[in-house]
Order: C-alpha cells, then structure tokens, then sequence
C-alpha cells in the first residue's frame, strides 16, 4: 500500500500540469461553430478554439502556430498565414497574457492585423511608447478592416494619444482619417456620423 501511494504521488506531482482554459459552456459553443461551418477557414478556425482553448496549456507561442496548422490541417486548409494570425488572436486574449511578447514579435514580421489588437490589449506588457501606439492606432485605421464599432474604438485611442505626439504628424493622420472615413457617410451616415465628428472636432483643435 505505501508502495502504491509513494507512485502515486510521483504521478501527481511529476506529471506536467495541463488546464484547458475553455469552459464546458465556451467549448460547446465553439462545437456548434464547427458544427455550422460552411468552409474549410471556418472549420479550422473552431477547430483551433477547440484544440488549443480546450486541450493541454501551450508551453509556447510557437506550440500555439504548430498547433493552430495541425487544427486547420484536420480540414484541409494549409495558410500559414492566416495559421499564425489565429495564433496571435489566441495569444491575445488567452493565457493571461502569458505569450504576448512573441505573439507580438510574430504579428509585425508577418504584418498581420494583431499588431493592433495586441498592443490595444498589452501597451503594458509590450513597453509601448505612445508614439509607437499612436502609430499602431493610425497604421490599423488607415489599412481598414475594422469594423464600426472597431472603428470608433481605435479612433477615440488615436485621440486620447494626439497630445502626446509631433504635432504635425497628428494633424496630418487626422485629415487622412477624415478623407478616408468621411464618404462612408454617403452610405450609412446614422452609423459613421458620430466618428467623422470626432476626427473633425479633434482636427479642429490644430
């Protein structure tokens, strides 16, 4: 019996200690996701929720790439950049913060749009300056791809960040900011109106 018990507590206390981070209720929603995939990006993409969120801790950024590949693999989407995006995005908001550093290194040598988000997410953990995020802010704007609600986020940042920086370079964002938003209110301007107006009353101060 002390035998049995000396071996079980090697077993325990030897045994690497792994915890899935995904909930039974987050798990089962990223089930039904795969589940209601139309595409192989879809499919990989739940799939990688599921295997990563919900199997052993990553003991590295570069175990989360490999494993990412490996869960888009089971669906036969092979893009290795879209792989180390979805690494970035898991590093992001997963783990407590634990891979930001190289999740960060990662997304700016691919030049992937989690650059922005991990330095929205990690300014302090990554030692970001505030020039360095009011250049982040206005790369991820002027670039597109967020949405509205992304949109007026990253927008109300810049702003925040505008008296903290060169003058002139703050200014001349801002007019590209107001060029290139402002003919979404042609479209849907109950939507876009109110962030147009925070560019012009912050120009509006130079």
């Amino acid at each position: 019996m002390r035998k049995l018990f000396a071996i079980l507590l090697f077993i325990v206390f030897a045994a690497p200690v792994f915890a899935a981070i995904a909930t039974p209720e987050q798990l089962k929603i990223y089930q039904e996701r795969l589940a209601a995939a139309t595409n192989d990006l879809q499919r990989g993409d739940a799939q990688a929720n599921i295997d990563i969120n919900g199997g052993d801790d990553p003991q590295s950024f570069d175990e989360i790439v490999t494993r990412t590949k490996a869960a888009f693999a089971k669906h036969n989407y092979v893009n290795d950049k879209y792989a180390i995006s979805k690494a970035c995005q898991i590093a992001c908001w997963s783990y407590n913060g634990k891979f930001v550093a190289d999740a960060y290194k990662a997304a700016k040598a691919d030049n992937n749009f989690f650059v922005y988000y991990l330095a929205r997410t990690h300014r302090q953990a990554l030692g970001l300056t505030d020039d360095e995020c009011f250049d982040i802010y206005s790369a991820a704007l002027l670039r597109g791809g967020l949405g509205i609600d992304g949109v007026r986020s990253a927008v109300d940042a810049l702003i925040k960040l505008a008296p903290m920086v060169d003058e002139t370079k703050a200014k001349t964002t801002l007019k590209k900011l107001n060029r290139l938003y402002s003919p979404r209110l042609i479209k849907d301007k109950a939507s876009w109106e109110p962030v147009v107006a925070m560019i012009r009353t912050a120009l509006d101060t130079y």
